[in-house]
């Protein structure tokens, strides 16, 4: 088994380097790294019945023993497998992504620009969906931006819109 893992280690590597785009699309990637830890496990559990059934001295694992180790099988064996090959399949999804993932980044630069009140004016949010601190720094023609950074991190963002709309609807569905 050890040889096995480290051989499909080398094979793995060697192939994400000359592995198309498409493949990495379609999953090839990880459907390589099931295929290997399911062949890893069938030799492994191979190896646990034929140590059971030929030994059986104090010194051996008892058949209870080996059945108690077998829900810990795949989970180690996985562990094992994506610790070895974590980096370069990180590195096939990292090249990848990276178009998509600028993209990302230069919208989230782009809308950091607005303030929460205007933003949430642009997509059309009720205010009954609204944080209270962003609304009553609006009603008063107040710097949302301002107000906005001295309240905490926990009151801000979507959890305070849905917390607020839970408060709102007492008595319907959203009734704790």
């Amino acid at each position: 088994p050890g040889a096995f893992a480290a051989d499909f280690t080398r094979r793995f590597a060697s192939s994400c380097a000359g592995m198309s785009p498409e493949d990495v699309k379609q999953g090839r990637p990880m459907s390589d790294c099931t295929s290997a830890i399911d062949q890893l496990c069938k030799l492994l559990q191979d190896l646990q019945s034929d140590g059971v059934t030929s030994l059986q001295t104090d010194s051996t694992p008892r058949p209870k023993a080996v059945a108690d180790l077998q829900a810990w099988l795949r989970q180690s064996v996985e562990r094992c497998i994506f610790k070895r090959v974590g980096p370069p399949m990180w590195r096939l999804y990292e090249q990848r992504s990276r178009a998509e993932d600028e993209k990302f980044a230069e919208k989230v630069s782009s809308l950091s620009v607005l303030s929460d009140a205007d933003l949430l004016e642009a997509l059309e949010v009720r205010k009954v969906f609204r944080s209270s601190h962003v609304e009553a720094a609006n009603s008063q023609g107040t710097n949302t931006a301002e107000t906005e950074a001295s309240t905490s991190e926990a009151s801000a963002g979507f959890g305070a819109f849905h917390m607020h709309a839970c408060e709102d609807f007492s008595g319907g569905p959203y009734e704790r």
